[in-house]
């Protein structure tokens, strides 16, 4: 971590982000296969694999380096020396773990869709927070006591900073005659007394 190798950090931030774009393309393939039950009226409602994957691919490396961003403000304000190359090397620590347990979700999913989210969310989370211990070990001038506070403070603002980012970008998954379907109703509705 100290090394601050960007190069082996954007790999792994990269592979998570790919493993993370195939369980929405898996997800997207379940709404598709629930909106094809509709036959060919629903047909143009169905929401794009591909375009889940490269979403949420750039989302995935938009919010690790947010989080690289909170453990670098994080702990400077706790006087640790860091450099933003050594925050983004506890960040892709964290891929390191959610890479085969994001790999392992996709194939639960497969299984039992609610398995697979829960696995995914909850085993990802769990896995994800240890490694992001073991990787702030690595801060200069912050002792054992202060990485806690430091990363019990950065994951808390990262889901704050998470869930706005996804009400914010949750749109961009829809298809756009989703989109207008929805705005139509809205506008029907505000007609009806």
């Amino acid at each position: 971590m100290r090394k601050g190798n960007w190069v082996t950090s954007l790999i792994f931030l990269v592979l998570q982000g790919i493993c993370s774009g195939l369980f929405a393309v898996f997800f997207v393939g379940k709404i598709n296969g629930l909106i094809g039950l509709g036959g060919s009226m629903t047909g143009g409602l169905k929401f794009s694999g591909a375009g889940a994957f490269f979403l949420t691919l750039l989302y995935s490396l938009i919010l690790s380096a947010v989080l690289a961003g909170l453990y670098l403000a994080g702990a400077k304000l706790l006087k640790g020396q860091v450099r933003f190359q050594e925050a983004l090397s506890i960040v892709s620590m964290r891929s390191v773990i959610l890479v085969p347990v994001t790999l392992v979700s996709c194939l639960v999913f497969l299984i039992s869709i609610s398995a697979g989210i829960v696995c995914y969310y909850c085993m990802g989370s769990l896995a994800a927070v240890v490694f992001l211990m073991v990787g702030s070990r690595g801060i200069a001038e912050v002792n054992s006591d202060r990485r806690i506070y430091l990363t019990v403070g950065v994951l808390i603002a990262f889901v704050v900073v998470f869930f706005l980012f996804a009400s914010w970008v949750l749109p961009s998954y829809v298809p756009s005659s989703v989109r207008e379907l929805s705005s139509l109703g809205g506008i029907m509705n505000s007609f009806m007394p």
